[in-house]
């Protein structure tokens, strides 16, 4: 112990001016002792001195200007060891939790001859330092920076020179630094504006920044506010982004790995230049890239008003970049695309976000996925009130780009060409899983078009409501080759020209189009022109298990569904079980075909299903010669058919279908209905639209009729039992309202009929209500059925 205490002793005395590792430097500017930086009385009144003659321990700087020494640009704070500097103290403090750096603002200026403008980027900068703050290199531990404004650091704008000259104008950084509690303002650089942290000394792995403001600074090429470049570990937590004006980004990661941003907020960010791209972020290359619970509030920039994503090296990989719980408001990107982001080449994913009312001159309201060979995941994102040229909320482009989309809401997106909410094309594959599209509008496409040869788009459990469309269709548009398959989902209330929810057309396609479409319903859409709810043009299509009701094409042909063929085209159209009901049109209230004169020809052909119209004709031919053809089991309630349903199974002029409530959207049969066993098992579908079992003597249309088995009936009481929310994510709450009274045997199974999860309920009024938990349950399609004194109800719903 001893020699210890003489070592150290013997230290003060060879280097007297040198603070050792522990102790506590002082700067006061006003301090009038033996300027030596002992203790607040006796503190350095340049900050300059201090860090000269320290390279370890902690430096306290009380409030006031603090200018580095050397009277020119080449001026400034150097940190040449393992220090931690403090400021936001008043000159009293023993402990540093006792400093109050938000009162006691501690000011590190560049602006030597203090005369700058306020905002002024270009007069009286000739004096100002180049790096207000200088950390060396092979510092091993962290530089603390902590608790100062930041202010005047202006770099030079010319980039043929070594980097020191153009990058860092508040900090330029070797080494790994720990910034906390800062405020940078006022400051320009070519590259990194505020802070530049540099792989070439060795260092910088591993830098952080907390709790800092960046506001009203300048770049003229990268990053206003922070520029790392090929590091590994970037933190920022709680920092603000403002008024910053930029070429690339308020925040610039360049071939970087495992860059997080929490809680962070960039706002009213701008490009300089109108072409420029991403106000607040920008990232080259960079990947393990993560930004959760942060706000971006009205950015604007050439193309991706907040962001430019750029991964062309990087690996397709969707973990590369991940959004998660994070506020897109009232971003612009005011040349071409990606209001919120321009992603190229880059893999992505995005959750549980919320993008309202951003826009783009030209694609992606709200995101631009550019490029090609990338893979991208959306999932519980809700897009609203976007808008652009084409795709109001996002696009989905490229060859080998592999996109996932699942739970997502998109409402109020408005694009004023194609595809109100999505856009896809260009080769992307591209699916939709449980997401829910309502009130978008477009000239083509309400909610989404599809181009292109190849592009393959996959939509399953999904909902259109409300949607519009000038010209296309209401709710999807598909032209010029390519295929979707279309599975569980619904259509309601969506409105087109040609095609009321879907159009799907080939136009000079390389490729043929094909169209699968299994288990939807489509009620109360309608097309101004033609096809109320699905308009087809020479692609071939088979459409098994589906509901068409109530839809119409008051002045053109095909109230559910119309069927053309052009030129010298041909196609072949195939419908399976399915229900076709009270749909109107003057020709063709339920299916209409239509060929042209040179060499066209179709052949529809249909199979146990049910077709049945107030208003009109089942079948109609608008022009042309058509073929349909049966393969029995069909069963029509009036003579329109009975030219082409000629097959023994086939019924025409069957009378009332029987159908449970019509008029109430229920078109299961009741017992005595003639589609009960009159279908066609070989090549029926095993289960119905609801999920049931279809077995023996299958029934025609949508729905397999579950009347008396054994000692049980299904009771269909029309809104009797109702599941919300439905699609399902957590909690779901089952209402049940009719006279059942007392014990309620309820089962939840699968599509194959495999029971998941049993129980009773006690019944004791008319209007029943429970909370049922669905965390364990894998995302699908599920029944839920209910039994009660040989009664049985059944309800489809959806785990998200």
């Amino acid at each position: 112990m001893k020699l210890k205490n003489y070592y150290l002793i013997a230290c003060f005395f060879i280097f007297p001016g040198i603070t050792v590792f522990g102790q506590i430097t002082y700067v006061n500017h006003a301090a009038g002792g033996s300027n030596n930086g002992s203790s607040w009385m006796n503190a350095y009144t340049s900050l300059s001195m201090a860090l000269d003659n320290t390279n370890s321990g902690q430096i306290w700087v009380a409030q006031g200007v603090y200018t580095p020494a050397g009277g020119d640009s080449s001026a400034t704070f150097r940190i040449q060891g393992v220090v931690e500097v403090y400021g936001g103290f008043d000159g009293s403090e023993s402990n540093l939790a006792d400093r109050d750096y938000a009162n006691n603002l501690t000011i590190l200026s560049g602006d030597i001859a203090g005369d700058d403008i306020q905002d002024d980027f270009d007069n009286n900068k000739t004096d100002n330092v180049q790096h207000v703050i200088y950390v060396d290199s092979l510092i091993g531990t962290p530089v603390v920076i902590d608790g100062f404004q930041i202010r005047g650091g202006h770099t030079s704008d010319f980039s043929g020179q070594d980097e020191y000259f153009f990058r860092g104008g508040g900090i330029f950084a070797y080494s790994t630094i720990g910034v906390a509690n800062c405020d940078f303002t006022g400051n320009f650089g070519r590259s990194g504006a505020c802070v530049y942290v540099s792989p070439e000394g060795g260092g910088g792995d591993g830098s952080s920044f907390e709790n800092c403001n960046f506001y009203n600074n300048r770049s003229s090429s990268q990053s206003a506010g922070i520029f790392v470049r090929e590091l590994d570990g970037v933190y920022l937590d709680n920092c603000t982004f403002t008024d910053n004006a930029t070429v690339r980004g308020a925040f610039y990661c360049n071939f970087c790995t495992d860059v997080n941003l929490d809680n962070c907020l960039f706002e009213n960010n701008e490009t300089v230049g109108f072409a420029d791209f991403g106000a607040a972020i920008f990232n080259w290359q960079s990947t393990g890239i993560s930004i959760s619970n942060s706000q971006f509030l009205n950015n604007v920039g050439g193309n991706g008003g907040v962001m430019y994503h750029d991964g062309a090296e990087a690996g397709i990989d969707a973990n590369n970049l991940i959004f998660e719980n994070c506020t897109f408001e009232g971003n612009v990107a005011q040349d071409w695309g990606g209001g919120v982001i321009y992603s190229f080449n880059a893999s992505m994913t995005i959750l549980d976000c919320m993008f309202n009312q951003n826009s783009a001159v030209n694609s992606g309201g709200h995101v631009f996925f550019g490029g090609t060979n990338k893979e991208v995941v959306v999932a519980n994102t809700t897009f609203t009130n976007g808008s652009a040229t084409f795709g109001g909320a996002h696009n989905c482009y490229g060859e080998n780009s592999f996109f996932t989309l699942t739970g997502n809401t998109y409402t109020g997106n408005i694009a004023g060409t194609s595809g109100g909410a999505v856009i896809n094309g260009f080769k992307a594959d591209v699916n939709y899983d449980n997401c829910f599209f309502e009130e978008n509008e477009a000239a083509y496409g309400g909610v989404m078009y599809l181009q292109n040869d190849t592009t393959n788009v996959v939509i399953s459990n999904s909902s259109f409501k409300g949607n519009l469309a000038t010209d296309g269709a209401g709710a999807i548009n598909v032209s010029t080759g390519p295929n979707l398959s279309l599975s569980d989902s619904y259509f309601e209330a969506n409105i087109g020209g040609d095609g009321g929810a879907l159009f799907m057309g080939e136009f000079d396609a390389i490729e043929e189009s094909i169209l699968d479409l299994h288990n939807c319903i489509f009620n109360f859409n309608q097309a101004s022109v033609q096809g109320g709810a699905i308009s087809l043009s020479d692609i071939d299509a088979t459409i098994s298990n589906c509901l068409f009701m109530n839809n119409a094409s008051p002045d053109g042909a095909g109230g559910a569904i119309l069927n053309n063929v052009t030129d010298d085209n041909s196609s072949a159209v195939s419908i399976i079980n399915t229900t076709i009901g009270n749909n109107a049109s003057p020709i063709g209230a339920g299916i209409a075909q239509w060929t042209s004169d040179y060499n066209a020809s179709t052949t529809m052909t249909l199979q146990n299903c049910l077709l049945s119209t107030v208003l009109g004709d089942n079948y109609e031919i608008e022009g042309g010669t058509p073929e349909l053809l049966s393969n029995g089991g069909n069963v029509s309630d009036d003579l329109s058919t009975e030219l082409v349903l000629t097959q023994a199974t086939d019924v025409n002029d069957s009378g009332d279908p029987l159908f449970v409530d019509p008029f109430g959207f229920d078109f299961h049969v009741m017992a005595g209905s003639p589609a009960i066993n009159a279908g066609i098992a070989v090549g029926a579908p095993e289960f119905d639209l609801d999920g049931n079992a279809r077995v023996d003597a299958v029934d025609a249309g949508a729905y397999e009729y579950q009347g008396p088995v054994g000692v049980q009936q299904l009771a269909f009481e029309q809104g009797a039992l109702t599941v919300y929310p439905n699609p399902v994510s957590r909690n779901a709450v089952v209402e049940l309202e009719n006279e059942w009274i007392g014990t309620i045997n309820w089962q939840i199974t699968d599509l194959r009929g495999v029971t998941i999860q049993t129980g009773t309920w006690e019944k004791n009024r008319d209007k029943f209500i429970e909370v049922m938990t669905f965390n364990d349950f894998a995302s699908g399609v599920y029944l839920l059925l209910l039994e009660h004194e040989g009664q049985v109800m059944q309800k489809k719903l959806v785990r998200k």
